[in-house]
């Protein structure tokens, strides 16, 4: 019994480093597999053709190995500019991480990517390949305006183009010119759009925005490597016009009042209660144009309302105006054609027989 207590705290004793070299050990095969995921995704990318890298960050994925979920992020980026180099290459970085490690474990990985099988270049790298700097990219082709004409959007155009077949010298990017005349480029501004020697941009169509409405444009794009130099031409130019503005609110009338809101005149026909009807609309929207028409001697009249705001004032007839009596219909036109706005006047003859009065 001795023997077995000593023996029980022994183990006792033994168990916290038992389990923590457990712990290290399953930490240790988690991260080896990660490790092992990492390069797999890296060599992936390497061995894929060179203009079929793409350029981004897809969307992560998940790897289950041993009951583990691993996840595998990825990003492909341009390297930064590389004094001496005489082409543009590509970088990867692989991230996988796994939750079941306390904390979260992950391991990176990361490579260049080089084009035509070169390796990496700096200023002292000799090679004999032809350098790239020492041509020019060949321009992209097909360059098309994609939105309807004109375009819904009164600030932008929308393009689309080819990246060109072949090209002496790879294509690091693309520019796109635009102007409102067809020479005058030079003093425009320029969109800088990634792609390569093989893919236009990644998304199109390329939006050209920050223009003006209802304006002609003409918009050409250039090739350029990643020493700067543009192709010896330009796709284009082509000619698209931006949707125009809309136009400012209608003038709108909403009513009209009269005064007097009715006329007495004499055996002359001449008013006797006033010199003339006070006419005033009320108005919204940019107003000009709002005439009123009514019936006075023996013929047809208007007057034209002038003022600001909200408010239009006139005033219909004189003292010397002969009205008939009955009614008269003082109706209001906005640029020559009728609204629905109409204000009936009674015209009644002093000691007469005209109801009304």
């Amino acid at each position: 019994m001795i023997a077995i207590a000593i023996l029980a705290m022994v183990m006792a004793a033994l168990a916290p480093g038992f389990y923590s070299a457990l712990l290290g050990a399953t930490v240790a095969g988690q991260r080896n597999t990660a490790t092992g995921l990492a390069v797999q995704a890296v060599e992936t990318v390497r061995a894929e053709t060179y203009s079929d890298v793409a350029v981004g960050c897809p969307t992560p994925s998940t790897a289950t190995v041993g009951r583990v979920d691993y996840s595998v992020s990825e990003c492909i980026r341009w390297a930064p500019a590389e004094a001496g180099c005489p082409y543009p290459y590509k970088q990867v970085q692989v991230t996988v991480a796994w939750p079941a490690a306390k904390p979260v474990g992950s391991v990176d990985e990361a490579s260049d990517v080089y084009p035509g099988n070169q390796g990496p270049c700096s200023a002292s790298t000799t090679t004999t390949t032809t350098p790239v700097c020492s041509g020019a990219p060949s321009p992209p082709t097909g360059l098309a305006s994609s939105a309807p004409a004109p375009p819904a959007d009164q600030s932008e155009i929308d393009l689309t183009w080819s990246a060109p077949s072949s090209t002496p010298a790879p294509i690091a990017y693309y520019q796109v010119w635009y102007s409102t005349s067809p020479g005058g480029f030079s003093s425009q501004s320029t969109y800088t759009v990634a792609g390569d020697s093989t893919t236009a941009p990644g998304s199109p169509p390329f939006e050209v925005t920050g223009l003006s409405a209802g304006t002609t444009y003409y918009l050409e794009v250039w090739s350029v490597s990643s020493c700067g130099t543009t192709s010896s031409t330009p796709d284009g130019p082509i000619q698209a016009t931006t949707a125009p503005a809309p136009p400012p609110p209608g003038c709108e009338v909403s009513s009209l009042s009269v005064n007097p809101t009715s006329g007495v005149v004499n055996s002359a026909g001449h008013l006797t209660n006033a010199t003339g009807f006070s006419l005033t609309a009320t108005v919204a929207g940019p107003c000009s144009g709002v005439t009123v028409t009514y019936t006075a001697d023996n013929a047809t009249q208007s007057v034209e309302l002038t003022g600001s705001g909200s408010s239009l004032t006139g005033t219909a007839g004189t003292s010397s105006t002969k009205w008939s009596p009955g009614s008269d219909a003082f109706r209001v036109y906005v640029d020559g054609q009728a609204t629905e706005v109409v204000y009936d006047v009674t015209i009644c003859q002093s000691g007469g027989s005209a109801s009304g009065c």
